[in-house]
């Protein structure tokens, strides 16, 4: 049975962990985001995006064995699931960061327009909900 406190616990070791992987993410969005959104910028810069990637994995499977060795040591059987959206958090993240650039970023107003926005949301997070496996 789970209590008030139990539940506050639960959600905020499936939301917090999300905020490190994003934290090493972030100024990169920013310049992809741009190029995306605008049409006179080009994103040029593919050889620090792969070695973004590469700590943004490194720093997902640092997060994730953390957050298990923390359940395990809290001897809590049910670390599975918590395990991996502890990580997938982070796309959650992302998905907010996306709609708050649209926003606040450009000048896109129309219906179409904000569609394809949320298709190209979706798009950026759809990787790193199956990196998560």
């Amino acid at each position: 049975m789970y209590t008030l406190v139990t539940f506050a616990v639960r959600v905020s070791s499936l939301v917090l962990p999300g905020i490190v992987p994003f934290g090493c993410l972030f100024i990169e969005m920013y310049f992809i985001l741009s190029a995306v959104w605008s049409h006179n910028k080009i994103y040029y810069v593919y050889g620090f995006m792969f070695a973004i990637l590469v700590l943004l994995c490194l720093v997902i499977i640092c997060v994730s064995i953390t957050c298990t060795y923390i359940l395990l040591n809290a001897e809590d059987y049910r670390w599975q699931w918590q395990s991996y959206i502890s990580c997938a958090a982070t796309a959650l993240y992302v998905f907010l960061y996306t709609i708050h650039y649209f926003y606040n970023s450009t000048q896109m107003s129309r219906a179409q327009q904000r569609q394809l926005a949320s298709h190209w949301s979706v798009s950026f997070v759809k990787p790193f909900i199956t990196q998560s496996f």
